[in-house]
């Protein structure tokens, strides 16, 4: 029972170490300063004009943004874009026509007014 009991530790002891071991050396993140840190941080309009434009190429296909408005892209705190961009950048979007004259399923362009699609 001895014996049996010492291998258990001898076993515990060399498998535990692996991880350890493992770990190497201590390793410090380094702090970069952001322009958007802080509770007075900002945003690079042209890089959220890129972000907007990744979005609309890339990330839409499966992504959506339901939760915003066709507005906020003319918004301060957003892309900034002149409000003739956004008017082009709906009318891309085909949203569903809710009007009372529409028949269901009917779309039409869209309008800053409108939630992405």
């Amino acid at each position: 029972m001895m014996r049996k009991l010492s291998l258990a530790i001898a076993a515990c002891a060399a498998l535990g170490t692996g991880p350890a071991l493992a770990a190497g050396e201590e390793s410090h993140i380094t702090d970069f300063a952001f322009s958007f840190e802080g509770p007075f941080g900002k945003f690079d309009q042209m890089q959220l004009q890129r972000g907007l434009q990744v979005f609309t190429e890339v990330c839409s296909a499966c992504h959506g943004l339901k939760h915003l408005y066709f507005r906020n892209l003319g918004d301060e705190g957003g892309p900034g874009l002149p409000e003739d961009q956004v008017r082009a950048y709906a009318a891309n979007f085909e949203v569903p026509d809710d009007s009372d004259d529409a028949a269901p399923g009917d779309t039409r362009p869209g309008t800053p007014a409108d939630r992405f699609p």
